[in-house]
């Protein structure tokens, strides 16, 4: 197996360690009058509890290309994972699943607030991205090779 493949394969892991970890990081900010709140992607989501078993699928099948384990179903897999992951992160980016709601009434009454996107957000997409980019370079050349 090629140096480069075996880079990709890195790069791969490392994208893996970022979907596992980017979820639990503040996705969303909404700010209110007594100040603002935030909200991790897994709190705000159910769906993105999804993201860091997926990263874990990817960051093992970087290290199974780092170390010339079936490159070719490895890379398959990382890429499939990381475009499932990268997918999860564009939809709750593009719908936000976070919203305000006032407790102190008797019956809770939603209230109109801007919920901004903080930039864990996209970076798990990137990372979900580049993910399918290296590990399907792989296993577009394992598969190729065989």
């Amino acid at each position: 197996m090629s140096a480069a493949s075996r880079a990709m394969g890195g790069i791969t892991a490392v994208a893996g360690v970022a979907l596992v970890l980017l979820p639990f990081a503040s996705w969303y900010v909404a700010r209110l009058p007594s100040g603002s709140e935030r909200a991790s992607g897994v709190d705000a989501s159910g769906e993105l509890w999804l993201v860091p078993p997926l990263g874990a699928l990817v960051l093992l099948s970087g290290i199974a290309i780092v170390l010339g384990r079936a490159p070719a179903l490895a890379g398959t897999t990382a890429a499939i994972a990381g475009g499932l992951a990268a997918a999860w992160a564009l939809v709750n980016i593009a719908q936000v699943p976070v919203g305000a709601v006032l407790d102190d009434p008797p019956d809770p009454v939603p209230v109109a607030v801007d919920v901004d996107v903080l930039v864990a957000a996209p970076l798990t997409a990137v990372a979900g991205a580049l993910a399918v980019l290296t590990a399907g370079v792989v296993a577009l050349r394992g598969w190729v090779s065989a």
